[in-house]
Parts: C-alpha cells; sequence; structure tokens
C-alpha cells in the first residue's frame, strides 16, 4: 500500500466509514488547502487512494494562519487568519470579522462547504477569499462576563489588534455573525464606530422580549431564561433583579448609537430566534435613518440558515462597503414585497446612491 506522506501531519483531519464485516475503512482526509478525498485503509497507516479530486487548483484557493496577541488589560487572544494563495504582504486587505462563541477552528478544518462554527453556508469563507477579502476568525471565550459584554470586548479587541497589522486596510473592516453571533454583531455596532459594514442573520435584539418569548422548537411551552441566566447570555440575574444588564445589551434601545450600515436576515419560521427580533431592531434602525437592509426567505429550512441568494447579497454589500464598488439595485432603490421572488435587484446601480437616510417623519 501507498503512504501519503501529507497526512501524517495533524493538521489534517479526517472522517471514515466501516466495512459491515471486515475491519477495512474509507476514509475521508481534508485539509483546507486541498479537497476532502477517499482513501482504504485497515490500520490508518497504509492507505490505498480513491479519488483524487482538486477543483482547488482552479481557484485562487486559501490559506490559514495562526495569529496570536494580548490585549490592553494583558490577557491573550488569538484567531485564524484565511487569505489567498497569492496572498501579498505588501498589499492592504480588506478584512471581515465572522465569529461564534468557543475556540477558532483548527487549520485542519476544510471549508469547502462554507463557514466555521456557528455560521451557515451562506458565509462562504473560500468564496470570499478567492474574491480579495482576508476572514478572520477570533476565538470568544466568554468567561464570566455576560455574553453581550464579552463579545463586544473580545472584539473590539480582535479589530485593534488586526488595524496594526501592515497588510490591513484599517479602515475597511467588516463583521459578521450568526445566531447568537447575530445578536453580538446588532450589540456590539451600538457600542463602536471601528466597522464599515456589518452583516448578522438571526441574531437577537430585545433581551427582555426574547428572555420572555416561548421557545419555537420541541417544547411550545418552555420560556427562555435558562438561556439568559446561564447559558451563552451568562447574565445571572432576572431582568428584575438586574434591569441594567439586560437594557444596556438590547441593542434595540441603543439603535441611536449605530452608524455602521447594516445587511441583516431574518425568517418568520425561525424556531431559535422569533421573526420579531429582527423585525424590532429594523424598524428601529430605519426609524432613525440608519443604513439598514433585511431580507426574510420563505423557503429556509426550520428558518435559522440561509442559501445561495444571501450568499449573493452578502458579497454585493461588502463589495460596495469594503472596495467601492457600485451598489446593487437592492441596495439603492429595495425590492417590494408584492416583487418577492420575481425581481432580483442583483444589477449593479451606477448612478443611484444607498441613503443617508432622513429619519422616518411621524407626523405629531
Amino acid at each position: 500500500m501507498n503512504t501519503p506522506p501529507v497526512f501524517i501531519t495533524k493538521d489534517y483531519s479526517s472522517t471514515f466509514l466501516k466495512a459491515k464485516d471486515k475491519d477495512i475503512f474509507v476514509v475521508a482526509k481534508s485539509h483546507p488547502s486541498q479537497f476532502p478525498n477517499l482513501y482504504i485503509t485497515n490500520n490508518f497507516i497504509d492507505y490505498i487512494s480513491v479519488t483524487n479530486l482538486h477543483p482547488e487548483d482552479k481557484y485562487n484557493w486559501f490559506e490559514t494562519s495562526v495569529l496570536k496577541w494580548k490585549d490592553s488589560l494583558g490577557q491573550n487572544h488569538r484567531g485564524l487568519l484565511y487569505k489567498p494563495e497569492d496572498f501579498n504582504p505588501t498589499k492592504k486587505y480588506p478584512v471581515i470579522i465572522s465569529f461564534y462563541p468557543g475556540d477558532s477552528p483548527t487549520v485542519s478544518q476544510n471549508l469547502v462547504n462554507g463557514g466555521h462554527l456557528g455560521a451557515p453556508p451562506s458565509f462562504n469563507i473560500a468564496y470570499l477569499v478567492t474574491k480579495g477579502y482576508l476572514v478572520f476568525v477570533p476565538s470568544i471565550i466568554l468567561g464570566q462576563s455576560t455574553g453581550g459584554q464579552a463579545s463586544t470586548e473580545n472584539i473590539i479587541s480582535t479589530a485593534l489588534y488586526l488595524k496594526t497589522l501592515p497588510y490591513i486596510a484599517p479602515n475597511k473592516m467588516a463583521l459578521f455573525g450568526h445566531s447568537f453571533g447575530g445578536y453580538a454583531v446588532n450589540t456590539i455596532i451600538t457600542k463602536t464606530k471601528v466597522f464599515c459594514a456589518a452583516i448578522e442573520s438571526a441574531g437577537v435584539s430585545d433581551l427582555i422580549s426574547s428572555y420572555l418569548s416561548p421557545s419555537l422548537g420541541k417544547d411550545l411551552n418552555s420560556t427562555q431564561p435558562n438561556y439568559f441566566e446561564n447559558n451563552q447570555q451568562n447574565i445571572k440575574f432576572t431582568p428584575w433583579e438586574r434591569k441594567d444588564l439586560y437594557l444596556d445589551y438590547s441593542p434595540v434601545l441603543e439603535a441611536n448609537n449605530v452608524t455602521t450600515p447594516i445587511l441583516m436576515v431574518h425568517n418568520k419560521t425561525d424556531e431559535t430566534v422569533p421573526f420579531i427580533q429582527g423585525y424590532e431592531f429594523f424598524t428601529a434602525l430605519r426609524r432613525l435613518g440608519k443604513r439598514a437592509w433585511m431580507f426574510q426567505y420563505d423557503y429556509a429550512a426550520n428558518g435559522h440558515g440561509f442559501g445561495l441568494d444571501f450568499e449573493l447579497r452578502i458579497k454585493q454589500f461588502l463589495d460596495h462597503y469594503l472596495k467601492d464598488a457600485p451598489a446593487p439595485i437592492w441596495m439603492t432603490k429595495g425590492i417590494p414585497a408584492r416583487l418577492k421572488g420575481i425581481e432580483m435587484g442583483f444589477g449593479l446601480d451606477s448612478v443611484g446612491k444607498t441613503p443617508p437616510l432622513e429619519p422616518l417623519k411621524i407626523n405629531r
């Protein structure tokens, strides 16, 4: 048997299936720089190649590196940087910070089918890197702080560190988060002006209404106090005991502080985060004249993940704010609800501009 030497390194990950009656395994080996291929083995030392597919050779694929730094308090941080094969350290690159609570992925994780832990496939790191973006995935360790506070402090520290790197365009930094990460994006842009664009999907915006909302999953009678007091939000108190913690980290109540343009996606069938959470924040932002766009897809599986259409809109949104490309029509003119699914608005609008919007006028 031939032994592929690349698989002896710890940077490779694998999955396998066992034959029914024999100790023979089909193993899929993957690495960020290589498409997963299949091998047969009976000892996990020697392998016979079954496939030899390398679609990555057709693209400006990505490489990964681990970055480490200390914040102003001396605390250690780390993250994984995705960069193109033809990376030029003398060039200034726009960067997208994508995150979710927990450790950043390992260099062995293959991203052919989308993003990292906590990111839906619509946030496709491989695709974005081939289009000239750097993507940075930091570790977010919540510790003893509330989820909103810990995420905000971690991401601001990350942004300040990245701005010191010579190959980062300091004024072309964007933020992406899904689910809890979406909530954190909503919160962070109310606390800092460092990002020129933000994208959130399925994130909470009102901690009090979410705390009191029923779960839309299997137990329709349950509420979410445990999630807020002990889980990712980690507030430890009820709203009646520490009203300040719920109010200070409810983005909908801080929407007046937002200066970052934001692209949002929420779904009426979401079983995890009620659609009203996105609708509230979007309405608040538009009432205040902020740059905000929101999509809602009828066909999304369980409502908490989104597909190719949103992936394309992410790319256009980032191109506009991070590469100064013309905005698409869906950003400059919008798509009326009656034309949903009929008019896509992908065409670029070289004349129209994204607002600065005037706050919505209310007759009094």
